[in-house]
């Protein structure tokens, strides 16, 4: 096998831009603003906002878990907590699942951070 020539994509390069592990992609893309602050999609109601103000949930070998800090590996959605129930009709498809999904771990999720409110 040949060595890499500068430029050529290794592993886990994605496209252009790349500068290695750290790097969130967002900066090509414009999914960050000019201060710096990542904005996510809410699949509930389209509207952009700072991550923070989102609950991402991410789907690992079939299961759906709750990534309140959003850096956990999978596929992921954004949402906020009062559009959840529009959010996860549309789950299946953000999450390109085909097939039922058992949403019951994030309303239980859901219900202990209403009842913390």
């Amino acid at each position: 096998m040949a060595p890499a020539e500068p430029g050529d994509k290794g592993p886990g390069d994605t496209g252009p831009g790349n500068t290695g592990p750290g790097n969130t992609g967002a900066g090509a893309t414009g999914r960050v603003g000019s201060s710096g602050i990542a904005f996510r999609t809410c699949i509930g109601c389209r509207k952009r906002d700072p991550r923070g103000s989102l609950l991402r949930v991410v789907l690992r070998d079939g299961l759906l878990c709750v990534d309140p800090q959003g850096v956990e590996p999978g596929r992921g959605a954004w949402f906020h907590l009062e559009c959840a129930e529009r959010s996860l009709r549309g789950l299946p498809a953000a999450l390109r699942w085909r097939g039922a999904l058992d949403l019951a771990p994030i309303r239980a999720f859901l219900a202990i951070e209403h009842d913390q409110k």
